[in-house]
């Protein structure tokens, strides 16, 4: 961990300097990861994590669409190439057999194309078995944040269930993808920890994401400034230089069009459209910034 405790506490202008030159080396391409819009078992979630806004999104959830076969092949037939990808998000806190009935309905579809799970905790290793042969091709398990604040944010499961799920899949063969929230109050101790478990577990793919206040949600705004986000970009791009890094939920609120094509500048991949039910057609705007910078 003291590699990633000199990391962490690197000064903007060096850590940006460096982490661009790092993505320049290894980029391939900027890639898109489409999500998914519709649910798989209910259109609400029981955990009501406080850093998430499934609950209290701008869709109300009566009027969000039930995922079937049909809405899959569209969004696959949308994809134009291999710098596209599709990924089910769906708000169950547990995989049971039901979850996986409805997955298996939708598994011919995804083998044509590379399609990835955000889909809750595992039972046992069979679980990633089944997903595994119906031709997945990736599981996220995000960490969410260090134990010292996971435990403020989440009453129905705790960070060490976390850990097994993400053993448990690389166990089974399946991919795996992780990452975190920036904006929760984390310090450098904290982002120690996650950066340790994501290098333990050999990750495929990092995703960042941004705490955004939403209704009923009562933690304070504004606990990470969009120049702190840029060096905790560059400070991840540099503790995992060959790891894709995936710019998720929330990035407009503190990154705007200016600072977004700097991150742009460090980051693999991006979510787009909506995340996690909270509207963003600024997504849109970013596709003529990525053509702007010639990706």
């Amino acid at each position: 961990m003291d590699c990633f405790r000199e990391i962490l506490e690197m000064p903007s202008d060096i850590a940006l300097k460096l982490a661009i030159q790092i993505r320049k080396s290894n980029f391939l391409g900027m890639r898109q990861i489409r999500v998914v819009s519709g649910y798989l078992l209910s259109s609400k979630c029981s955990a009501d994590c406080k850093f998430c806004g499934w609950n209290r999104a701008v869709v109300p959830c009566e009027e969000r669409p039930k995922l079937n076969v049909s809405i899959l092949n569209a969004e696959l037939a949308e994809i134009g190439d291999q710098s596209q990808g599709l990924e089910i998000i769906n708000n169950t806190q547990r995989i049971d057999g039901r979850l996986l009935e409805e997955l298996q309905k939708l598994s011919f579809s995804c083998q044509q194309a590379r399609v990835g799970l955000n889909i809750g905790l595992p039972r046992d290793i069979d679980d990633f078995l089944f997903l595994r042969d119906f031709g997945f091709a990736y599981y996220v398990n995000d960490l969410e944040t260090a134990p010292r604040i996971f435990g403020k944010m989440v009453k129905s499961h705790d960070w060490a269930e976390k850990l097994v799920a993400m053993d448990l899949c690389k166990k089974a063969g399946l991919s795996l993808h992780s990452g975190f929230i920036l904006g929760l109050g984390e310090e450098n101790p904290d982002l120690e920890i996650v950066f340790q478990k994501l290098k333990q577990f050999q990750v495929d793919g990092i995703v960042i994401n941004f705490f955004t206040p939403v209704h009923g949600v009562d933690l304070p705004a504004g606990l990470i400034s969009p120049l702190e986000v840029l060096r905790r970009l560059a400070q991840l791009r540099i503790a995992f230089p060959n790891t894709p890094l995936v710019l998720g939920g929330g990035r407009k609120s503190y990154l705007g069009e200016g600072l977004i094509r700097i991150a742009f500048q460090i980051v693999d991949t991006i979510y787009t459209r909506s995340f996690l039910n909270h509207g963003n057609p600024y997504w849109l705007r970013e596709g003529e910034i990525l053509e702007d910078l010639g990706y």
